[in-house]
Order: structure tokens, then C-alpha cells, then sequence
């Protein structure tokens, strides 16, 4: 969508809760530091399935935040 930014980072991690904790500080820095365009979504890559928990911790995360995070799953 015009107008629209879509940050993605990608990780290599074992896990999907890995490729989270090494992605959020990054996307938040590229969004919200000064000087910025500030995103519409933030998509964090890796080649795990999530699971339920994290789910629950990407949903806690937009809630609470309203943080437009979302993970995807892609093999390699």
C-alpha cells in the first residue's frame, strides 16, 4: 500500500523465540529512533515454525505496545 513501511528483519536462529529476541531491538531502532519512517508492520523472519507461546508473546506484544509485529516462517 502506498505510503506503507514494512521493516523486515531476517534471523538464523535455532528457534523462533531466538530469531525474536535477536530481532525486536533491531526493528524497533530502524521504526522509532529519530529521523525515521515510522513502519506499519514489523515482520520478523526465520526458518522455525512459531509456537503457541510465541504467538501469545507476539499477541501480548501488540496489545499492550500496539506494536505492529508479526513473525513468518520461510524454509531455506
Amino acid at each position: 500500500m502506498k505510503g506503507e513501511y514494512w521493516f523486515y528483519e531476517i534471523k538464523t536462529a535455532l528457534t523462533a523465540r531466538a530469531c525474536l529476541r535477536e530481532a525486536i531491538g533491531q526493528l524497533l531502532e530502524y521504526g522509532y529512533w529519530p529521523g525515521a519512517q515510522e513502519p506499519t508492520r514489523f515482520i520478523v523472519v526465520g526458518e522455525n515454525l512459531i509456537d503457541e507461546d510465541g504467538q501469545e508473546y507476539l499477541l501480548r506484544l501488540r496489545k499492550r505496545f500496539s506494536l505492529p509485529i508479526e513473525y513468518e516462517a520461510i524454509g531455506i
